[in-house]
């Protein structure tokens, strides 16, 4: 992997909730979930989806939607579908190898 691979990889995975939605697609047989349950994946990041308020999860689906998404699949590690809501895992070797490297628990990268 060269060094702006890396870098690509490293901004890519700097987001705690970017990483928690690859880990969670990566563990379906399948690799798709809708947004509803991307949503899911998001509250529990930040403490528990029963802790998060319906505004909360308006934010979350936004910022999933217009920002984290759309980024995923610009590295084309993601089909997204924004007409059935649904998301599609597209395995990229060098970002799951970086992904294995850091720690489930990785606190998010401040920039």
């Amino acid at each position: 992997m060269t060094t702006d691979d890396l870098d690509a990889c490293l901004r890519l995975l700097g987001n705690q909730q970017r990483r928690q939605i690859l880990r969670y697609l990566r563990r379906d047989p399948a690799g798709i979930a809708t947004i509803e349950e991307l949503i899911d994946v998001a509250a529990e990041a930040q403490g528990g989806s029963g802790s998060v308020r319906s505004g909360e999860r308006d934010r979350l689906g936004v910022q999933l939607s217009h920002a984290h998404l759309p980024m995923l699949a610009d590295r084309d590690v993601v089909t997204y579908d924004r007409e059935d809501g649904t998301v599609q895992y597209r395995p990229d070797e060098r970002i799951e190898s970086v992904l294995d490297a850091l720690a489930e628990n990785t606190p998010q990268a401040t920039f």
